[in-house]
Formats: structure tokens, sequence, C-alpha cells
């Protein structure tokens, strides 16, 4: 589910053990005494929007310490169960042989059957021009056998300029993983390039096209790209591809992780000497001992191990219903750090209408409104300008009943087969129909029983009251999904505020992240809180 809370999540461990009928925030704060005040404040400022999430999440590795990024990707041992998006660029020029052609493409199947279903490749071939040959797309069955029948050609037409557009496939390359790859804190970024080193459209541009390569090069490099690149002979020139081999060459700087060098893809006995290179004040990586056909063997068979193996998203077949509560004892100032904590918990989860997480959006107080239902919308741009839409007011009465069956309907009916059905309502308690002259909870437990009944999960974060009501617990453990330690968060307590919301996000993560109800053991469950 949500990649930053998960996260936060699998790097702490708890250490007491059960008692209490729900979680409170002090015993979630308890079992994460890392997450120190200017943590939390810095937390709190990107759910706000006031800090943001670069596309590589480096600037929410910034606010953690340095312990979490550790744990999120480091050295893989087993390459069938990495997650990895790649990009493969092979240069055609005319000049390229055709056994060069047949290494490269030997190297890339290798390297293929090594890799589980949890890598994603393209295949890019270039002279003059980029040309994508093989779509982005998971790895496994039809793509291994499309790319062992694959049969380079080479450009044979203007052989004497020998075009090699580097650059531009390198751009291409990084568009591909930009736009159609995953979130790369879980799935790197990678490009495996076969080329001979020397870019050129036009014998007269010659300069230029290079700079322009070793441009996009760099530009791939500040995206967190790592570049592995592997070496085709210059039979028809007389210029060295050494300078630019290394500065296309960007391994990961991980501690761990291989930091593999240009290596030539058919000569094993081929020498590649090193030398220290600076590209616009940026150092490239460099070789410091000739590669010996002992070297080139082990690195094609251990190519893997140059990218990083990242822990797995939280990204289940579930529809999510998200249950808002606007009701007058919720103070409008309040209700806005509720959108941003939601805004902020869509932003961080894997949605994929497919096989990922989907959801809705509702909220409700004397009345039901409903923003969008499940499967409405299917990108998390869409459902977040949703939550943006929601208007800042409140009204009286809290109808969670009629909330809680108009969400399940939805699931019901919207929601997809043999997915995961689950309703998380933010409220602070107190259920009351319009016109009654008293809270009654009658109906939204007759609600929350009918829900479960259907095999549909009911998970609370139960708010503080602008009132100061603590009496939330003895509505929610009724509507909440058992066991109630690990389907509720209390924040009626004396020193919650609306800003540890966050804790209740940590929580709930851990929570909504199985892949069934039974799937592992609730951290919660049983433990006895100091």
């Amino acid at each position: 589910m949500v990649l930053f809370f998960l996260f936060i999540f699998n790097v702490l461990v708890a250490t007491y053990i059960p008692k209490v009928d729900c979680v409170n925030v002090d015993d979630i704060r308890g079992l994460f005494p890392i997450i120190d005040s200017s943590i939390a404040r810095r937390i709190m400022q990107l759910m706000r929007g006031e800090l943001q999430l670069e596309r590589s999440g480096s600037s929410l590795v910034n606010v953690l310490p340095s312990a979490f990024e550790s744990r999120t990707c480091g050295p893989a041992s087993d390459p069938a169960s990495m997650n990895v998006d790649l990009c493969v660029i092979i240069q055609t020029t005319c000049h390229i042989t055709d056994g060069e052609l047949e290494a490269a493409r030997n190297i890339i199947v290798q390297t293929a059957e090594r890799f589980g279903t949890d890598v994603s490749l393209s295949i890019v071939g270039y002279s003059d021009k980029p040309k994508v040959l093989v779509e982005f797309q998971e790895n496994g069955g039809i793509l291994l056998e499309r790319m062992r029948k694959m049969r380079l050609r080479r450009r044979i037409q203007r052989c004497r300029d020998c075009e090699a557009a580097t650059g531009d496939a390198l751009r291409t390359c990084r568009e591909i993983l930009i736009h159609q790859g995953r979130d790369n804190r879980y799935f790197p970024d990678a490009i495996m390039i076969f080329t001979d080193g020397v870019s050129m459209k036009s014998k007269f541009t010659m300069n230029e096209d290079r700079a322009e390569t070793i441009v996009e090069a760099l530009l791939n490099k500040r995206e967190g790209i790592i570049t592995i690149v592997s070496t085709f002979n210059n039979s028809a020139g007389r210029h060295s591809g050494f300078d630019e081999w290394h500065a296309l060459n960007s391994p990961s700087n991980m501690d761990g992780v291989t930091q593999l060098d240009p290596f030539p893809a058919t000569d094993p006995n081929a020498h590649v000497y090193t030398r220290s290179l600076v590209f616009n004040d940026e150092p490239s990586f460099s070789l410091d001992e000739t590669l010996t056909a002992m070297h080139v063997r082990s690195f094609k068979k251990q190519i893997y191990t140059a990218i990083p193996g990242c822990s797995d998203p939280c990204n289940q077949f579930a529809d999510i219903v998200i249950i808002i509560d606007r009701s007058e004892s919720i103070a409008v100032s309040d209700l806005q750090i509720v959108l941003d904590f939601f805004i902020f918990l869509l932003g961080e989860s894997l949605i994929e209408p497919d096989t990922g997480l989907q959801f809705a959006i509702y909220s409700y107080n004397g009345e039901i409104y409903k923003h969008s239902t499940v499967g409405q919308y299917t990108t998390k741009e869409e459902l977040i300008r949703v939550v943006k839409s929601i208007p800042l007011e409140t009204a009286k009465y809290t109808d969670t009943g009629i909330a809680i069956n108009q969400a399940m309907t939805d699931l019901l009916v919207n929601g997809r087969e043999e997915s995961r059905k689950t309703i998380i309502i933010a409220t602070d308690g107190r259920a009351w129909r319009p016109r009654a002259k008293r809270a009654d909870s009658t109906l939204a437990i007759r609600a929350a029983k009918i829900a479960a009944a259907r095999e549909v999960e009911i998970y609370i974060i139960g708010l503080p009251s602008r009132y100061g009501h603590m009496d939330g617990m003895t509505e929610w453990s009724q509507l909440a999904s058992e066991p109630i330690e690990c389907t509720i968060v209390n924040m009626q307590r004396p020193n919650a505020t609306f800003d540890d919301l966050y804790l209740a996000g940590i929580m709930l993560t851990n929570e909504l992240c199985k892949k069934g109800a039974d799937s592992s053991v609730c951290t919660f469950q049983n433990n006895d809180f100091d």
C-alpha cells in the first residue's frame, strides 16, 4: 500500500508483548522511538505539501535516519527475485559486425533468463536514430522467446558516415523508464548499452554529437539510472571509444553492489585500460586493472550484481474505500490535515487497476458525498485531484451507518472479483443520524456487521474531537474488523493531535499491506504497551 509508511515499518522492530483493545498513538510512538520530533515535523511538512518528493524519493530518505535507506535496497543475492526496470540499447551501425550483435543478443537473453517476472524491460536499437525493438514489458516466457529469436540487423546504407546517435538512444531509454517504469525506490532503473563509444550523426558534427551523448549520460545519472556499458570495436574508424564508454558508465554507489566497469561484448581477451576522466566537472568511474578473459566471463554472468536488489513494494490486489468524517465536531483546520494525510497516502501508493490497488473516496456528515467510486479513477494524480476538490466545510450530524452501507455497496458492485475489499473510516465517533435527538450507533453497528458477513474489512482512524470527547472506542470497537488491536488507531488521547496522523499511517499500512487477512501476525495483537 503506502510505500513510505511500509518503508518505515519494515526497518523498525516491535519489542513488547499484548494487552490492549486498540492501538493508541502513544503505543505506536513507543514502538518507533527512532522517529523523533524533528523527523515527525518534516513528515508532516511532506504530508502538507510544504516539501516536495523527488521522483527518486531521495528527499524523503533525507527526512529519515540513515538506517532507513540501507534497509530498502542493497546487494542482490538472487536475480530471480529482483525488482528492476531495464532498458537495453544496442548500436546497429553498419560497421558493427554480425558476431558482435549476436554476442550482445546472447548477453541480453542470458541476463533476462536469470531475472524473474518482477523485472520489466525494453530494447532500443540505434544507428542514425533510435528505434524501440521491444516495447517495455514484463520479463517472462513470451518476451524471452522473442529475444531468443531476435535477429539484430545492421544499418548498411551510407556506411561511410557510421551514424551513431547514442545521445538520442540514451534519451529514449530515459523517457521509457520515467514514463513507463515503476516507482524506482522499489524498482531500480537501469540501462545496459552496447556501443563502440563513437557518437556521430555526421562527420562534420562529431564533436558536438559526442558532447551531446555525454550530456544525456549525465542527465540519466542525475535521474538515478544505473548504466552498464558493454563495448563494441570501432573497426571502421581511427577514433577511440574509451572516453565515451567511461562517461556513459554509471554504476550504483550503494555499498556492496558491484561497481561494474565497461567490458567487451565479444572479445574476452580485449584489454580495457583506465585513467581518470572528468566531464563537466563530474568524474567518471574508471577501472584500475586490465580485463582478463576470466574477468569478462565473470562480469557477463554476474551483471545482475551491478543493480541493487530492493524489497518488494506493497502492491496487493485490493479495492479500498476511504470515508472522511466532515461533521461539525471536526474543526475545518483539522479537516485540512486529514485531507493532506490522504493526499499523501494516495501519492505514495501503487495504484494499478489490473493487478494492484484501487480507491474510492467518500465524505459524510448528515449527508453522504460520493467523490469517486471504485475504479472510476485509475491514477494517483486523478485521485489526488478528487481529494483536493473536497470542500473544507463541515455540517451537522454523523451518519456513519449510511456511509458504511454505501461504501460496502460500491465495493460489492464495482470491486474486482477476488480482490481484498476494505473500508477505512476517519472519524471522531458518535454516529448521529439527521434529525435524531441524540447520538446512536445502532445503524452503524448493523451496517458493520453486514459488511463483515460479506467479507468487507473495516479499519478506523479514531480522530480527536474538537469538543474533547474521549468515548469514541465505545462505537469503534463494534464497527472495526477483528482483531481490533490491529484495525483501530485511537487518537482520542490527552497528548494526541491531528499532527500524529502519520503514526496511524504507519500502523494501518502494516495491516493493509498484507496479501490476505491471515497472511501475517498483527504486530500490535497481544502486545503489552508500557
